[in-house]
């Protein structure tokens, strides 16, 4: 008796797990919500210039942002980390989403250092609209800061990103 049951289980679980499958709480964690459409791995292309000079060249910056369900989100830079020259830590921060204007925005934080010394950190501001389920798109807004709390640099520009 035990043996058909558990043998019964397993057939219904082998047939409902591609309707299962398809999103979720059962398969990802996430409540099925309209905030929750942006969590996952997406890569990120960025073009910025500083903000106070339009005509500057612009500079493509990569990335890959995982946003969790619960307004929290982990990125990793386009580069390799280093203990000599210049390099930064990957990047930690928070997203919020709006119903009524069903746009996303979002933060993050990340350090610099030079030589495997601390030298001061950046935020980046984002305002994100989902073009599809699979592409988003906004104004980005990149703010370096010295080891003082000092503002050095302010980059604007745009961003696109591809859900992976």
């Amino acid at each position: 008796m035990k043996l058909h049951t558990a043998l019964l289980a397993a057939a219904f679980l082998t047939v409902a797990t591609p309707a299962l499958a398809q999103s979720g709480p059962t398969t990802t964690g996430a409540i099925a919500v309209p905030a929750n459409r942006i969590v996952g791995l997406w890569e990120a292309v960025a073009t910025v210039r500083p903000c106070n000079i339009p005509a500057a060249p612009a500079r493509d910056v990569r990335n890959n942002l995982l946003f969790h369900a619960g307004g929290t989100v982990t990125e990793n830079p386009g580069g390799l980390p280093s203990v000599t020259g210049p390099s930064r830590s990957f990047g930690l921060g928070t997203w919020r989403y709006d119903p009524d204007s069903n746009r996303y925005t979002g933060m993050l934080r990340f350090d610099n250092y030079l030589n495997g010394v601390y030298t001061g950190y950046m935020t980046i501001d984002r305002d994100i609209v989902l073009q599809s389920a699979h592409t988003a798109v906004g104004a980005v807004v990149v703010t370096g800061y010295d080891s003082n709390g000092n503002q050095l640099v302010q980059l604007c520009g745009t961003a696109v990103q591809h859900r992976l």
